[in-house]
């Protein structure tokens, strides 16, 4: 029996077929930037640690909206264009 090594690549590529079925197409571009440095240069900005992170799409665009939690217990909610790293809000 032979067994078949899901990979990220792969994974990623089943997910963007998914999105791409739902008639979201801009969601599944493999262009977009990995989550991992975004995430690290936001909570090195507001001081706070990351409760939620997902991606969505505003105005059209593919962002990632990311859900902070700062030492004073305020919610900072942020967007990031999933292809360029830019704020949107």
């Amino acid at each position: 029996m032979l067994e078949k090594k899901i990979t990220r690549r792969s994974l990623g590529l089943a997910v963007a077929a998914f999105t791409a079925a739902l008639g979201i197409p801009h969601l599944a571009s493999a262009q977009n930037l990995p989550l991992g440095p975004i995430v690290k240069r936001l909570k090195k900005r507001y001081k706070a640690r990351v409760i939620d992170a997902r991606l969505v799409s505003r105005g059209g665009t593919a962002a990632y909206k990311i859900k902070l939690l700062n030492k004073k217990k305020q919610l900072i909610k942020v967007y990031v264009n999933a292809k360029t790293g830019s704020r949107l809000n």
